[in-house]
């Protein structure tokens, strides 16, 4: 028997654009929990999660000036910057001992 899905609202984050994703999740007998890849290929909705995107989406200004969005922010552009370099296949390792 499957745990009930429950979501997580997932901030994903453009310089230009803040766009708010559910996505489900199913806790772990430690307690954490992690992506419901099953309820996603079943394509689970929560109205109220989905809500609660359009909210933030259309309030993007407001939201942008919470410290916790911003931190998003930031750690967005240096995942973005750490696969652009991966892909290029630059030696970051040897990089950081210069």
């Amino acid at each position: 028997m499957r745990t009930p899905v429950a979501f997580a609202l997932v901030l994903a984050s453009q310089p230009s654009r803040l766009e708010a994703i559910g996505v489900p999740t199913i806790r772990q007998p430690d307690g954490t929990r992690r992506f419901d890849f099953e309820a996603l290929k079943r394509n689970i909705q929560d109205d109220a999660i989905a809500e609660n995107s359009k909210h933030i989406t259309a309030n993007e200004a407001y939201y942008r000036r919470e410290r916790a969005v911003r931190d998003m922010q930031s750690f967005s552009d240096i995942a973005q910057l750490a696969r652009e370099l991966r892909q290029q296949s630059v030696d970051v390792a040897g990089l950081m001992s210069k």
